[in-house]
């Protein structure tokens, strides 16, 4: 199953994961979506001039499903391609019901076009994150943040995290470090653990979506995070939603205007 791609200056990354859709089980009223367990995940590497596929280059990342890739880039000096998604285990998670137990790690891949091998390591192990951007005029460049949705406890999001994916990273062995489950102290505790350069935490009863980094303007020498992050915000207890307009540089994601949405 390929639900996303990432492209670098020369490349397309097109990962084949371990989840399946069967039709066979669709046809019995079952989840469509399995996870083959005898697969081995892996990352196709194609040039972006390529006229067909015997181009492409098969590199294995065992245990890894990405449902969405962030950003993706090219080392030279190593020959190297670094890939930015959120891996999910259990990985069919988004699909069947996994209680507890669901994590989605942000990490980074590094895949070696010499060897044919890959290397991982999380970046935020202490936190779920998924559903989110880079500045999008740097797609395809080596970029230093990303701006996720905080997504626990899941399948809620209870804020908004700026990721610093140039921070140091963390041993592969982190990637089994703390459940994060909780919206309360636990949650705080998390960020605080993680590689954040800044965070927002919705409102209690208030739970938000996928985020969204606006540049502030169009100049070209503009810093990374010169911008805003938008996202949707609703209020469980009384039923409305609004649009949050965040401030990319701020520390805390100060809030600059909240618009109400219509019911």
């Amino acid at each position: 199953m390929i639900h996303d791609f990432a492209i670098t200056e020369n490349f397309v990354i097109i990962p084949d994961h371990q989840v399946i859709l069967s039709l066979k089980e669709m046809m019995k009223g079952c989840s469509p979506v399995l996870y083959d367990k005898d697969k081995v995940s892996r990352f196709g590497v194609l040039p972006r001039d390529a006229e067909d596929d015997s181009d492409i280059r098969w590199i294995d990342v065992p245990g890894c499903f990405c449902f969405h890739l962030w950003n993706a880039w090219e080392v030279e000096e190593k020959n190297e391609i670094v890939v930015i998604g959120s891996l999910m285990t259990p990985p069919d998670s988004i699909f069947n019901d996994c209680g507890d137990g669901f994590r989605s790690i942000l990490t980074q891949i590094r895949l070696n076009l010499d060897t044919l091998t890959s290397q991982k390591s999380p970046i935020c192990p202490h936190l779920n994150l998924e559903a989110g951007q880079v500045n999008r005029k740097f797609l395809g460049r080596k970029t230093q943040y990303a701006y996720l949705a905080i997504s626990q406890p899941w399948p809620k999001v209870s804020g908004i995290a700026k990721v610093n994916l140039q921070s140091p990273r963390h041993s592969s062995s982190s990637l089994q470090a703390t459940d994060p489950r909780s919206h309360t102290a636990q949650h705080s505790s998390s960020i605080a653990q993680a590689n954040t350069a800044g965070s927002f935490t919705f409102p209690p009863n208030c739970f938000g979506g996928e985020t969204m980094f606006v540049p502030r303007c169009q100049n070209p020498e503009a810093e990374e995070d010169d911008g805003y992050v938008l996202t949707f915000m609703y209020n469980e207890s009384t039923g409305r939603s609004e649009l949050l307009v965040l401030d990319a540089r701020s520390r805390s994601l100060q809030m600059i205007a909240s618009i109400k949405i219509p019911t």
